[in-house]
């Protein structure tokens, strides 16, 4: 993207073949739809899903509490809404009242499915949680030299189950905030 411009088209990718292509903002579906990858022919579902990073600002404590409003606003008006905390403390899972076993270190590295991380907390909402498993998310990015697309290959597969996808990003992991920025698309 060039200084200054706004992306007008949304950037798809085939999860049979990994064929690139790209739709125009004015021709994206505003429901679920199936389409069929030009290159492998593999049918699967497209979705305009929306992410929002909640990034941490100098001296700002109150980044959990504003993710955790944001989902609750998204998943209250009707949307399903994942809320993906990379705070070591995980905080979002205290404020929504629980606490899962596992969640998003757990997914990422794939000891375990995401019917076994990703839980219900409310109508509509749903945790991918963080807490202190989170600090080994972070040296797994550090030996793939940073990778700024990490977040794309954690939240691919479930992008097709969610209208919003809501991270919440920590200062204490440098590597995984630049990959929640990357991911995110306001």
């Amino acid at each position: 993207m060039h200084r200054g411009r706004v992306s007008t088209h949304m950037n798809i990718i085939c999860p049979g073949c990994g064929y690139k292509g790209s739709i125009a903002d004015s021709k994206t579906p505003t429901r679920r739809v199936v389409i069929t990858c030009k290159s492998c022919k593999h049918r699967f579902p497209l979705q305009n899903v929306k992410s929002i990073g909640v990034v941490p600002s100098p001296g700002g404590r109150e980044k959990s509490i504003a993710a955790v409003n944001l989902a609750m606003g998204y998943s209250l008006s009707g949307f399903k809404t994942l809320l993906v905390d990379s705070d070591s403390k995980g905080m979002a899972g205290t404020i929504l009242g629980v606490a899962p076993p596992a969640g998003l270190t757990e997914f990422a590295t794939a000891e375990l499915t995401a019917k076994q991380t990703v839980v219900k907390a409310r109508n509509r909402l749903w945790i991918l949680a963080g807490g202190r498993s989170v600090a080994g998310l972070e040296r797994v990015a550090l030996k793939a030299g940073g990778d700024l697309a990490l977040f794309d290959a954690i939240l691919r597969p479930l992008e097709t189950h969610f209208d919003y996808i809501i991270l919440n990003g920590c200062r204490d992991f440098p590597r995984l905030l630049q990959g929640i920025i990357n991911y995110s698309q306001e």
